[in-house]
């Protein structure tokens, strides 16, 4: 019996799952066959498995630059801090409230410049749990354009949206502007 996937690079994957003679399972068969299910089935829940993220990569013209920036509910630069997993009691209360994407990591930010939606100078991102989050790393800076999923955290980045390292993002520091609010001076402009 032979299946095929798609990894989450992107590259195919094919099964094989060969039947003993006689056509089929021993009991020893089936409980590798069920092992192997349950191997697949908790990588996929904790999102290193799951389904690739299709999308269209973000245009990062001006005129795309300001809308983002306009339905974003928060755009800011912050250094990444931390980066954690969620608790199982996290995990419980996002479901307990009917969300849906409750195992994505939590992302804290030293925020350096806001422009809308952050007025603190620690904001946490909350992921999705899937292969569209973005691949935040420990210690850069980023711009980040938060978003807010259905059925899922408040604010998120993904990697269809404009967020990107500070050092890539020169073209959206001119079209944003002067900031509105620096945690250094812990007021808005």
């Amino acid at each position: 019996m032979r299946g095929r996937a798609r990894c989450h690079d992107g590259s195919r994957a094919v099964t094989t799952l060969r039947e003993p003679e006689g056509g089929t399972l021993n009991a020893a068969g089936m409980a590798k066959v069920a092992t192997a299910l349950l191997v697949v089935g908790s990588t996929m829940a904790s999102g290193e498995g799951a389904p690739a993220c299709y999308c269209s990569p973000p245009r990062t013209d001006a005129e795309n630059i300001r809308r983002a920036s306009q339905t974003a509910p928060a755009v800011f630069v912050g250094q990444v801090s931390r980066i954690s997993a969620p608790k199982p009691r996290q995990v419980r209360r996002c479901l307990d409230r009917g969300e849906s994407m409750c195992h994505g990591r939590r992302t804290k930010f030293r925020v350096l410049q806001a422009w809308k939606g952050v007025d603190t100078r620690i904001f946490t991102l909350i992921g999705t749990g899937s292969n569209c989050d973005y691949p935040f790393e420990v210690g850069r800076e980023y711009l980040v354009y938060a978003g807010v999923f259905e059925g899922g955290p408040r604010n998120g980045a993904t990697i269809c949206g404009l967020t990107r390292l500070l050092s890539r993002a020169k073209l959206d520091m001119e079209v944003l502007g002067p900031p509105a609010f620096e945690p250094e001076d812990r007021r808005w402009r």
